[in-house]
């Protein structure tokens, strides 16, 4: 079977659209104390305001977000440096990263991959950027 022009074009532009939604559906996690790549969005921006064995509970401008702490129990810090989930204290300012990028379906919590507190002293307040998706 022979592929005529106009149908070898559609495929080749269907299969460029493909890639590049490839590309910017890929999930990358910061890298503790920098580097590259450069990190997908956060999912969740917010203030702390409880935290719980099994959940913490964010301020964010939309309102309240009740996450699942990372697994291995660590956050990390904008400034570098890494600390026990059970030290985080309310007031902090916090990006999270769900596991996969990707808010579950339905109700269910979603899981943090990825904790990063701007500092660890609620006193600090980050600069404006910190809040904006990337």
């Amino acid at each position: 079977m022979r592929i005529t022009a106009p149908k070898s074009r559609t495929l080749l532009l269907l299969v460029g659209i493909l890639a590049a939604l490839s590309v910017r559906a890929e999930c990358r996690y910061p890298v503790a104390d920098g580097g590259e790549p450069h990190p997908s969005a956060p999912n969740v921006v917010g203030t702390v305001t409880k935290v719980e064995a099994n959940r913490i509970v964010l301020h964010t401008k939309a309102g309240s977000a009740a996450i699942r702490p990372p697994v291995a129990g660590i956050y990390y810090t904008a400034f570098g440096g890494d600390d026990r989930v059970g030290s985080l204290k309310p007031g902090l300012v916090a990006r999270a990263w769900y596991v996969d990028c990707k808010s579950p379906k339905g109700k269910e919590m979603p899981a943090v991959a990825y904790l990063e507190v701007y500092s660890s002293d609620p006193k600090d307040r980050p600069p404006p950027s910190y809040w904006k998706r990337y």
